[in-house]
């Protein structure tokens, strides 16, 4: 019998040897393809050496260095940071790079400055080779504020990417500058990439300049906030004759305050401060019923000033992190009428204690809700209310409020609400009671 090449046995082992074929094929190419990327995977991480220039804020000091984190590892900048300021230069200049960066280990160095006016502002990123010092790559992203959006941070990591590669590759790259208007070259003159050279003495220590100290200062400014808005108070104290009250009706309030605030230390975003707060009647009147039964108004003014030490620092990394704000201070409230009444007037301080909570309503909303309990002791009382009502010593306790908007980084407006109440001890029957209460919309600028 004939064979038939038709036959279907043969056909079916046909179609077998050729997907066993193919099978094999693409296991061939499967593992030359992986080969290369396996071996790419087994590289290790490159190493940069990340450096703020004093225009950068805080918020970003953190926040891009963790942009970095994410395909880099992070060399250390404590060593550079001290090693440059011990040879009297800028570490964000090209001058510390080239003399000291070059010796840290890292095979990119990243230098970033902040600059702008307003809500437009930039962050200009210049890329050093590790081992030599030359430029390989400047960048300037447009900001809105200080947030890292996910567009910037695509960006970021592409000219990372491109850097290592380069560095990788065996060459020093090419040095890609972008050119940069007047003002902004004014505004990012801190981290420019030369530096006037520094004549050294005798014993080869360099000179003490008027640029180098500037560079040295520590991070530091202040905040102004005013505002307007409402108060009540309400006192009581034991007399002889039975009871002193004073109830007002709401009256108008204005508010001011002052922070002076420094950050000493490098690449951290905590704070010390020096804070000045200041709420104050406009035409609080007071109603007092004489003896006869008629009612006559009186002129009166409600004060309360707080002066305290504060330390602000953050629960958790980023622009917009859950912060905590402790203040150690005194306070002062004062009650006085024009006239005598039968609440005498009184002034009350002592040391107080603040703990606030500031929290963040996610990364694009630039609203902070703001809570700050209070509690203190009553150590001085004025001679007249003390004689009075027989008052021996008390303590206050109290809360703050406050809902927070950021226009931008220097502008925010925020309302308040504050209720403090002073309880104190009495030799006569029942205590002495003073509630105060204010509420207000206030502006903050921050230089």
């Amino acid at each position: 019998m004939t064979a038939d090449s038709n036959h279907p046995g043969d056909s079916i082992m046909n179609r077998g040897i050729s997907s066993w074929l193919l099978a094999l094929c693409l296991a061939a190419v499967s593992v030359v393809a992986w080969a290369p990327t396996g071996a790419r995977a087994d590289a290790p991480q490159a190493k940069v050496l990340f450096v703020s220039a004093p225009s950068l804020p805080t918020a970003l000091r953190q926040s891009v260095p963790r942009v970095f984190s994410r395909e880099t590892r992070l060399v250390s900048t404590s060593s550079y940071v001290t090693e440059s300021r011990r040879r009297n230069l800028s570490p964000a200049n090209g001058r510390a790079i080239r003399q000291v960066g070059v010796h840290q280990g890292a095979h990119v160095i990243a230098v970033a400055g902040y600059g702008g006016r307003g809500r437009n502002r930039v962050l200009r990123l210049r890329y050093y080779h590790g081992g030599s010092g030359v430029e390989l790559r400047t960048r300037t992203h447009r900001m809105r504020g200080q947030t890292i959006t996910p567009t910037l941070r695509s960006a970021i990591l592409a000219d990372v990417r491109f850097v290592v590669s380069s560095v990788r590759n065996g060459g020093d790259g090419e040095s890609e500058r972008e050119p940069r208007s007047r003002e902004l070259e004014e505004e990012l003159d801190d981290e420019s990439p030369e530096e006037p050279d520094v004549q050294e003495g005798p014993a080869g220590a360099p000179e003490e300049s008027s640029r180098a100290a500037a560079n040295m200062t520590r991070d530091w400014g202040f905040d102004i906030t005013a505002g307007f808005g409402f108060g009540h108070r309400t006192s009581a104290v034991p007399v002889e004759t039975g009871e002193g009250r004073f109830d007002s009706s709401p009256f108008a309030a204005v508010y001011a305050g002052l922070d002076i605030w420094l950050h000493p230390l490098d690449d951290s975003s905590f704070r010390l401060g020096l804070s000045t707060r200041y709420y104050s009647s406009v035409g609080l009147s007071a109603q007092e019923v004489l003896a006869d039964g008629t009612v006559v108004a009186v002129d009166s003014h409600a004060h309360d000033l707080s002066i305290g030490v504060s330390a602000d620092f953050a629960f958790t990394d980023g622009a917009r992190a859950l912060r905590m704000n402790a203040e150690l201070g005194w306070y002062f409230r004062m009650l006085d009428a024009d006239v005598s009444l039968s609440m005498p007037s009184y002034r009350l301080s002592g040391p107080q204690l603040r703990l606030g909570f500031f929290l963040p309503l996610g990364e694009s909303v630039p609203l902070i809700l703001g809570v700050t309990p209070e509690l203190g002791l009553v150590t001085s009382v004025s001679e007249e209310v003390a004689q009075a009502g027989a008052i021996t010593d008390g303590f206050i306790v109290g809360f703050e409020a406050q809902v927070r908007y950021d226009f931008i980084t220097e502008l925010s407006a925020d309302i308040v609400y504050r209720e403090s109440h002073a309880i104190l001890s009495s030799d006569r029957e029942g205590t002495m009671n003073d509630v105060e209460r204010f509420g207000a919309l206030r502006l903050t600028y921050r230089p």
